[in-house]
C-alpha cells in the first residue's frame, strides 16, 4: 500500500496465492485513486485524477514434464482524465482471458502453446470530468484473440525454435455529440478487422566458448478491412466507402546477434535486423479529419491514407559490457534506417480541410541514430553510484522543405543515483535530467499551426529510502522533485487538446511513503 502527497493518491494491492506439488491457485486485487496533481504552488493539473480497480485469478498444474495454467484479469477504470486529450475516460471495462501449456519431452525437446481472448469496453465524454464541455463523446470497442505455438529441440550446439502464431482483432468507435448517448453522430470506425498470422524460426547456440551466435527469421501476413461508416461529412464520407478498403501486408523479419567474449572484462555485442510494422488501423482508416489517432494526443488533428505502405526498418546495433568487481560501463551504439516511416503530413489533402492544424500519415524516408548508456560503481560495502544515458537523434532523409528533423523525438536525457544501504536501510539520492529539445519538425506552411513546438530542458532531485524492520516487511518514504521544479515532458500533450495553453505539466513535489509485506 502507499500514498502520495502530489494528488492526495492512494494505492492497495493483495496477492494471495497456495500451492503444493501439482497444483498452484492465486487471486489478486489492487485499487488506485487520486485527485488532480499539484505542479507548483498549489497549482493543480486539471483533468488529473484518475481511479483504476484490477482483478487476476489463476489456476496452474504440472506433473511429469507437463505444465497447464489458465488466467483471467479484469481492468475496471473509473473517471480518469486525459489533460491532454479532447476527452477524459469515464471508464474502460473489460477482461483478458489466457491459458498456456508447456511439455517437456525430454533430452531438450520442448512444447509450448499460449491462446488468449480480450474483449474491453470504453467511453470518453468531455463534459462529465472536465468544465466548459461541448457534450462531446465517444464510445469503442475491441474484441480480440490470438494463438501461439512453438516448437524447441536441440541442434548443433544451441536450441531450435520453430513456431507459428497468429491474432484477430475487431475495433469499433462510434462519436456523439450533444450530450447524447444513444445514437452515434459520426461512426469513425466501423468493423475494423486486423489479422496476424506468422512463421518464425529461432536458432541460439555457441559457436565456440567464446562466441555466441543469434539467427531469427519471422514471416508476417497483416490483413485488414473496414465496413462502410456513417455521419460526419457526406463529401469525406461517401468518398471512403468508394474505395476498396481491404488491405494486405507481406513482411519478412530477419535478425542475427554475435557475442563475443573478449576478456573476462569484455564482451562485444553486434545485431543486424531487418525488421517491418504494417500501419494501424488509425493510420489506415481515419476517412475524416480526427483527434482519434492512436493516443498520439498532440492538439493536430489527423488523416488516414489506404495507400500507406509497411515501414522497414534496417538496424545495426553495437553494443559493450565492460565490467570487474567493483564497476561496469555499458555503451550500446545503434543505427536505423528507416523505408516508409510513418508520420504525419502536410498534404494537399490536408491543406484543402477546413481546419488548418490537419496532418495525412504518409510515408517518407528516415533514419535514427544514437546512444544508450548504463554504468556502475561500488564504492565500498555501503556506498554505490550508478548512471544512465539516452541520446537518439531522427531525420528524415531527403525533406522537400529542408527541414530533416523527424517528430516528437525525445531530447538528451540521462540520471545518476548515489545509494547508501546498511543493516536493513537504504537511502538515495537521484538526479535527472533533460535537454533543451529544439531539433523539432516544421511543414514548411506559415498559415498552419502544426510545425512542433521546441521544449526547454530540466534537472530534478529525488530523494529516497527504504527499511526492512524484520524479514518480509519493508517501509519506503521518499520526496521526487525535491525542488518543485515546473517542467514539461517534450512527448507530452497539450491542456484540453489546444496548443494556445501550452504543453501539460508534470507533477511537482511528491511526498510519498509505501508500506509492504510478503509472507
Amino acid at each position: 500500500m502507499g500514498y502520495g502527497s502530489v494528488d492526495d493518491g492512494h494505492f492497495g494491492a493483495l496477492l494471495g496465492a497456495v500451492a503444493n506439488k501439482n497444483h498452484k491457485l492465486y487471486l489478486s486485487g489492487s485499487k488506485e485513486e487520486g485527485r488532480n496533481y499539484k505542479i507548483r504552488n498549489n497549482q493543480k493539473q486539471p483533468n488529473s485524477k484518475y481511479d483504476r480497480e484490477a482483478f487476476t485469478a489463476g489456476y496452474g498444474y504440472q506433473r511429469d514434464g507437463h505444465e497447464f495454467g489458465i488466467n483471467y484479469s479484469n481492468n475496471n477504470t473509473g473517471h480518469t482524465g486525459t489533460p491532454g486529450n479532447p476527452m477524459d475516460i469515464i471508464y474502460v471495462r473489460g477482461g483478458l482471458y489466457d491459458a498456456n501449456y508447456k511439455w517437456d519431452l525430454g533430452d531438450g525437446y520442448k512444447l509450448k502453446t499460449n491462446i488468449f481472448y480480450q474483449k474491453m469496453r470504453h467511453w470518453m465524454d468531455n463534459y462529465t470530468i472536465r468544465t466548459g464541455g461541448t457534450g462531446l463523446a465517444m464510445r469503442t470497442k475491441v474484441e480480440a484473440g490470438g494463438i501461439d505455438l512453438a516448437f524447441a529441440l536441440p541442434l548443433f550446439d544451441g536450441e531450435l525454435t520453430i513456431g507459428v502464431d497468429g491474432d484477430q482483432a475487431n475495433h469499433k468507435a462510434d462519436i456523439f455529440m450533444g450530450g447524447q448517448t444513444v445514437t452515434p453522430t459520426i461512426n469513425y470506425f466501423n468493423g475494423v478487422e486486423r489479422n496476424r498470422y506468422s512463421l518464425f524460426t529461432e536458432w541460439n547456440g555457441e559457436i565456440s566458448d567464446d562466441l555466441a551466435l543469434e539467427l531469427g527469421a519471422r514471416y508476417v501476413h497483416t490483413w485488414m478491412n473496414a465496413g462502410e461508416v456513417s455521419g460526419g461529412s457526406s463529401v469525406d464520407r461517401n468518398a471512403f466507402n468508394a474505395l476498396e478498403r481491404t488491405k494486405n501486408y507481406n513482411d519478412v523479419d530477419l535478425a542475427a546477434v554475435l557475442r563475443y567474449s573478449a576478456s573476462s572484462q569484455l564482451d562485444i555485442e553486434v545485431g543486424l535486423a531487418r525488421k517491418n510494422r504494417a500501419p494501424t488501423y488509425q493510420e489506415l482508416y481515419l476517412w475524416t479529419p480526427s483527434a482519434a489517432a492512436g493516443g498520439l494526443a498532440d492538439a493536430n488533428i489527423y488523416l488516414g491514407d489506404l495507400g500507406l505502405k509497411h515501414e522497414t526498418a534496417y538496424q545495426f546495433d553495437l553494443g559493450f559490457d565492460w565490467h570487474n568487481d567493483k564497476a561496469f560501463i555499458a555503451p550500446r551504439f545503434f543505427y536505423h534506417y528507416v523505408d516508409n516511416y510513418i508520420q504525419g503530413e502536410r498534404t494537399a489533402i490536408a491543406k484543402a480541410q477546413a481546419k488548418t492544424n490537419v496532418l495525412q500519415f504518409s510515408n517518407i524516408q528516415a533514419q535514427l541514430f544514437g546512444v544508450d548508456i548504463e554504468a556502475g560503481y561500488t564504492i565500498d560495502d555501503n556506498w554505490r553510484l550508478d548512471a544512465g544515458l539516452n541520446y537518439v537523434r531522427g531525420m528524415r532523409v531527403n525533406s522537400p522543405t529542408g527541414d530533416n528533423d523527424l517528430y516528437r523525438i525525445a531530447p538528451l536525457n540521462g540520471r545518476t543515483q548515489l545509494t547508501y544501504e546498511q543493516s536493513g536501510w537504504m537511502g538515495s539520492v537521484e538526479g535527472v535530467f533533460y535537454a533543451n529539445q529544439g531539433d523539432v519538425i516544421g511543414y514548411g506552411d506559415s498559415t498552419a499551426n502544426v510545425d512542433e513546438l521546441k521544449t526547454k530542458g530540466y534537472m530534478l532531485l529525488n530523494l529516497r529510502g527504504q527499511y526492512v524492520p524484520y524479514q518480509g516487511v519493508t517501509i519506503g518514504t521518499g520526496i521526487e522533485n525535491v525542488l518543485d521544479s515546473k517542467h514539461f515532458n517534450h512527448l507530452g500533450g497539450y491542456n484540453n487538446f489546444n496548443r494556445a495553453n501550452g504543453r501539460v505539466a508534470m507533477p511537482g513535489r511528491n511526498l510519498y511513503a509505501t508500506l509492504s509485506y510478503n509472507w
